[in-house]
């Protein structure tokens, strides 16, 4: 038994919030992201633009308090609870604007035509 516990001190004295690789990664690929959206005409660049910007914000804020509620809890299981609620409420915030569009074409069919797809297919 105090083996174990040794182990479970050790793991949350081994836990690096401020190992910030996953998280340089993630701000690269977003920045990334939007970049080519931008060049490739897809979104205007302002709003790539935005996006960049709220990816910075969104990732240090993000480790600053997930570092402050790990050392205030002495928890780092509250990562996993953290990142499942974000999963959770975006798979509820996609769904809902997937019925919305749904209900918004069975209201109105006429405006299936005039809805851009989502790839263009550069052969005729």
């Amino acid at each position: 038994m105090a083996h174990r516990s040794h182990l479970l001190q050790r793991d949350l004295s081994t836990f690096d919030s401020n190992n910030s690789n996953k998280q340089v990664v993630l701000l690269i690929s977003s920045a990334t992201s939007a970049i080519v959206y931008a060049v490739t005409g897809t979104v205007p660049p302002d709003y790539a633009a935005v996006l960049i910007a709220v990816a910075v914000v969104a990732t240090f804020s993000g480790q600053t308090i997930i570092t402050w509620i790990v050392r205030r809890t002495g928890r780092a299981s509250v990562l996993v609870i953290v990142l499942a609620a974000l999963l959770a409420a975006a798979s509820v915030a996609a769904a809902a604007v997937v019925v919305l569009t749904v209900l918004e074409l069975v209201a109105d069919p006429s405006q299936l035509a005039a809805r851009r797809p989502l790839c263009i297919s550069s052969s005729s």
